[in-house]
């Protein structure tokens, strides 16, 4: 068996897809799963934010920083459910304007609003810049952060891992199972503790582990 950080952390969503594709052989409906994106929410008051978080929109983590602004992280795959599913709410309206002007045009493919409608004033939106993500606190920041990852083993260790991840793709080569999914620093660090008794996924799991307290020391305190 086999566990790896994949090589690949980005903010460009345009890369991270082309990433994908590319060296990963993924489709676009994959690399949805994968990518993550963090975004600023400010509002003037919190109804739009309650009534976007009454529909329970799966794998997001949610935080409030102060009065009025929030921090989130979502895949994009949720994103898109957003606007299929849920767009009568303001959140997803504002959201789906603020993103078609800033991601490539694989995001809303199969899921794009032909109506016209009009943004709500009392809500805006801000992707996080780097600068703005190396400054937030350790215990956001272990939230927040997401790392991509590969795994690679027989078919009885793949339904071992997959019943500890909450989204991923698996794709069978030759015999063997690779799972790709993604995770937050926290979730990673609760992830590998789950299997005390497999040596060699501990140990493959504690190297990552390392290299990620190189990449984000602040996370490991």
């Amino acid at each position: 068996m086999d566990l790896k950080i994949l090589s690949l952390t980005t903010d460009n969503p345009k890369e991270f897809f082309n990433y994908a594709k590319r060296e990963l052989k993924l489709s676009n409906e994959q690399a949805f799963k994968l990518y993550f994106l963090t975004l600023r929410i400010s509002v003037l008051s919190d109804t739009p934010v309650i009534k976007f978080l009454e529909r329970v929109p799966p794998h997001i983590k949610f935080d409030e920083i102060e009065r009025h602004k929030y921090l989130l992280s979502l895949p994009v795959s949720t994103i898109r459910n957003l606007f299929i599913e849920h767009f009568d709410l303001k959140f997803s309206k504002n959201l789906y304007l603020y993103l078609q002007e800033r991601l490539p045009s694989e995001f809303f493919k199969g899921c794009e609003v032909k109506r016209s409608f009009l943004a709500s004033q009392d809500l805006s939106l801000s992707f996080l810049t780097e600068e703005e993500r190396r400054k937030l606190p350790s215990f956001l920041k272990v939230k927040h952060q997401h790392f991509s990852f590969l795994f690679r083993g027989s078919c009885e260790e793949a339904i071992t891992v997959l019943e500890r991840i909450p989204l991923y793709i698996w794709r069978k080569i030759k015999g063997e199972y690779l799972i790709f999914f993604t995770l937050s620093v926290g979730e990673f660090i609760v992830f590998s503790k789950s299997f005390e008794n497999w040596p060699e996924f501990r140990e493959k799991a504690e190297e990552i582990i390392m290299n990620l307290k190189s990449l984000v020391p602040e996370c490991f305190g």
